[in-house]
């Protein structure tokens, strides 16, 4: 399983370092990356680069959707085993909305304590994922 697992849409210049894991009854075990058994392959290299040696992906300047595949180099592609995907986009932010942690209220009262939280959304209002550094 890659880790993120999820969607992610991000802009452009942003990166995400990935990481992965066996899924097992008794937990998870981690795998190392890159390895002689394992292997990340993008699908479209125009929307997302990938730097092999430390498993991070960067977003181009091209908009787009494209995969990330973690590829077992001991599992026959046509062995009827579909490899744990993250499907990624490069997308432009096109919003900011301000969350607060009581029950979505839109108003503020005075003497209480909130804890506030900024989303960055496309303009398809997807929750657009904002690097450690910043954009």
């Amino acid at each position: 399983m890659l880790l993120p697992s999820e969607d992610l849409y991000f802009p452009p210049h942003a990166r995400v370092c990935y990481t992965a894991v066996i899924v097992k009854r008794d937990g998870q075990e981690p795998i190392q990356l890159p390895s002689a058994q394992y292997q990340l392959r993008i699908g479209d290299p125009t929307v997302l680069g990938l730097d092999t040696a430390t498993s991070t992906v960067t977003a181009q300047e091209k908009l787009g959707r494209t995969e990330l595949t973690l590829v077992d180099m001991n599992v026959k592609p046509k062995a009827g085993v579909k490899p744990p995907q993250a499907y990624l986009e490069v997308v432009e932010p096109d919003s900011v909305m301000f969350v607060v942690d009581k029950g979505g209220v839109w108003y503020l009262q005075r003497g209480e304590v909130y804890a506030m939280g900024v989303r960055v959304m496309d303009a398809q209002g997807n929750n657009v994922y904002v690097p450690e550094a910043g954009f």
